[in-house]
């Protein structure tokens, strides 16, 4: 009878295992999914705002700018590309940073469920098991923090763009005005 009761209690186990084995190739899955869908993304507003620059200095070129106009233009493309190679290097870095965390986390993990197996009384379990939804708590706090703390500088930074274009457009007009202006006075 106790040899049975053991062995339905392995096989519960063992399904509970699968279970969530499942659910976290789910997650993993959709998760993968996201990440892709967000690069995809990435790279489709870089190409409009690429392409809208190109516009730009088309118009530029075909209004017949002074001589020398582009060049300050010139030195901001650059500007704005150093400063999204900087971004881009900081993200590689941090990205690697986060894998490793997660592999070492993984492999720690791996090796609770180890020592669990062989076995170290109900109570130790218990305690691991509290541990372990306390650090996931924390973990997921801090995850929340962080991905509210990009999105606040995503958001301000798209502030301090539109702004920053809104500023320039006003620049523009009152360049085109006072050209206008000089260009009559002239006739006259």
């Amino acid at each position: 009878e106790e040899k049975k009761k053991k062995e339905e209690e392995d096989k519960k186990k063992k399904e509970e295992k699968k279970k969530k084995e499942a659910e976290e190739e789910k997650k993993k899955k959709k998760k993968m999914k996201k990440k892709k869908k967000k690069k995809k993304k990435k790279k489709e507003e870089k190409k409009k705002k690429e392409e809208e620059e190109e516009e730009e200095k088309k118009k530029k070129k075909e209004r017949g700018g002074e001589e020398g106009a582009g060049e300050g233009e010139k030195e901001d493309e650059e500007e704005e590309n150093k400063k999204e190679e900087e971004e881009e290097k900081k993200k590689k870095k941090m990205k690697k940073k986060k894998k490793e965390k997660k592999k070492k986390e993984e492999e720690k993990k791996k090796k609770e469920e180890e020592e669990k197996k062989k076995g170290r009384g109900e109570e130790k379990k218990k305690k691991n098991k509290e541990e372990d939804e306390k650090k996931k708590k924390k973990k997921k706090k801090e995850e929340e923090d962080k991905k509210k703390k990009r999105e606040e500088e995503k958001k301000k930074k798209k502030k301090e763009d539109e702004e920053k274009k809104k500023e320039e457009e006003e620049e523009k007009k009152k360049e085109k005005k006072k050209k206008k202006k000089k260009k009559k006075e002239e006739e006259e």
